[in-house]
């Protein structure tokens, strides 16, 4: 029930295994329709197939564009359309198109949102988070590979949190903190070990590039010649090109040239982000190689293709002209309307963000809330500022969601949060700890005095009439008490509220326990 914490500045490492919210498929067995969201049998199984098809076929590095125009035909509910956002942002960003794609992302992030899905909310921040990597943004990166790594534990995604372990190691290691990331590298190897049901490109890629970003380069290849066999056109060209760079890296400049002769050869008709690398890469593997006239030979070729001259006519050159004339006009409106828009994605990011600190159900601050508040209120605590923890624990929540459904327990928990918002908020920091229990947070107030509130609490949660929820209905809580020493950590505090609510569960629960009594 606690949070188990290594010692660590980064977020990663204040997470917690969080209750299965969620039951939709993981990533590797492709995108399906989760069944909270329901549409016709027919759309719905379409949608599915067309999706899982244009999965199959962006990984393996096949056309996707018909496919997704398909899916998007038939694409009904939020679910659907987060699906399609993630997917179509992934293939904008494989050519290139990196804005575009973050914007993609951003709004499947939206729809995720609205849909409560975790799974989805989950890969969207994973993949902006990847976003961020690649902009050089790591503490954004690190921040947001939490945020999804906290989320991909609600939706019970082994393959998914191994994903996002991969990204938050990614981002610790550009940070430089190398303890961090070494700590969620094994940790994600060990989640994505645990199955075994298929290949998954996209790990296999952001495992690569952690080794290659690490300088494990022969990990890297490894990983990659395993990938190969599988991939065709841009996705393969896209590894034989990592494959020849890692061969120049180490050395081999014979396999390096092999390697990217054949990522040359294999290339496709759409524009590659990779081309200009590829050929930069080509001229090095052979002028290593001693054909150095063949080597100054592609590195004019590249220039020029780069540069791209062209003969004007009279007429071109009198267009060219009034074009450059119609921008200096409208070069501030168009500065204007850049950073109007660069403002709007900044609010909306920020927007997006903070819903992932809300839980969903009672929309109270989560898990990740506490993980950033709590230890600041510690350090306060050293300052001489009394800080108060009352884990309150709903009683027989089990019994109650056996007895009268998922709905009316969800129900229970919503109407608990309510009622300790509506009467507490104002005064301490409410947030939803785990399935059943709330965190209620009181700054600058004598243990004594807490303990006294908590025993209020008890009083009128039991004294109060429940049948509107379900006739015959009876509620009660056990509440356990932790104030907060000097030299206390968050696990600590957090470790002696869960001894405090074991304490009153032992007592048949409905009762008030502090952590600081001996057992």
């Amino acid at each position: 029930m606690y949070i188990k914490r290594m010692p660590s500045k980064t977020p990663y490492l204040a997470a917690q295994r969080h209750p299965a919210h969620d039951a939709s498929l993981p990533p590797e067995q492709h995108p399906m329709m989760n069944a909270q969201h329901p549409s016709t049998p027919h759309a719905e199984s379409g949608f599915a197939a067309l999706l899982g098809e244009a999965r199959h076929a962006f990984e393996r590095g096949d056309t996707v564009k018909p496919l997704l125009t398909k899916a998007t035909r038939v694409a009904r509910d939020p679910v659907q359309l987060a699906q399609l956002a993630l997917l179509r942002g992934e293939l904008l960003l494989r050519e290139g198109q990196r804005t575009r794609a973050l914007h993609c992302w951003l709004d499947a992030q939206q729809q995720a949102q609205l849909a409560c899905h975790f799974r989805l909310m989950s890969q969207s921040w994973q993949l902006i988070a990847s976003w961020h990597l690649l902009a050089g943004q790591a503490g954004t990166a690190l921040r947001l590979a939490s945020h999804a790594l906290d989320l991909a534990r609600q939706a019970a995604s082994r393959p998914l949190q191994a994903r996002c372990l991969l990204t938050l190691a990614r981002a610790a290691y550009q940070q430089g903190d190398t303890v961090t990331g070494q700590i969620a590298q094994q940790h994600a190897i060990r989640l994505q070990a645990q199955d075994t049901s298929s290949v998954d490109p996209g790990w296999h890629q952001e495992l690569a590039e952690l080794y290659w970003q690490t300088g494990q380069f022969d990990a890297a290849r490894d990983v990659l010649e395993q990938l190969l066999p599988v991939l065709v056109n841009q996705a393969r060209q896209a590894v034989l090109l990592r494959l020849g760079r890692i061969a120049l890296a180490t050395g081999d400049h014979m396999a390096a040239l092999t390697l990217l002769e054949e990522a040359d050869r294999s290339g496709s008709v759409t524009p590659d982000p990779d081309r200009h690398a590829l050929k930069d890469a080509l001229v090095s593997a052979l002028a290593q190689n001693g054909r150095t006239a063949d080597a100054v030979a592609l590195l004019l070729q590249t220039r020029a293709q780069r540069q791209k001259p062209r003969r004007r006519t009279r007429e071109q050159t009198r267009l060219a002209a009034l074009e450059l004339k119609l921008q200096l006009l409208t070069s501030e409106l168009e500065v204007a309307q850049l950073r109007r828009e660069a403002e709007a994605e900044r609010q909306k990011l920020q927007l997006l963000e903070t819903g992932a600190y809300r839980d969903p159900l009672t929309g109270l601050p989560n898990r990740s809330y506490l993980n950033e508040r709590l230890p600041e209120l510690l350090a306060a605590v050293s300052e001489g500022l009394p800080l108060s923890l009352l884990l309150i624990d709903c009683d027989q929540l089990k019994e109650h969601r056996e007895r009268f459904g998922d709905e009316t327990a969800e129900r229970i928990l919503a109407t608990v949060a309510n009622f300790l918002a509506d009467s507490y908020s104002d005064t301490a920091i409410l947030a939803r700890h785990d399935q059943q229990t709330f965190i209620l947070l009181l700054q600058g107030i004598p243990p004594a005095t807490a303990l006294r509130l908590a025993g209020q609490i008890r009083q009128r949660i039991a004294g109060s009439d429940w049948g509107g929820i379900a006739p015959g209905l009876a509620l009660t809580v056990s509440i356990g008490h932790a104030a907060a020493h000097a030299d206390d950590t968050m696990d600590i505090l957090l470790l002696r509220a869960d001894l405090a609510i074991f304490l009153a569960r032992r007592q048949g629960g409905n009762c008030v326990a502090d952590g600081d009594e001996t057992p």
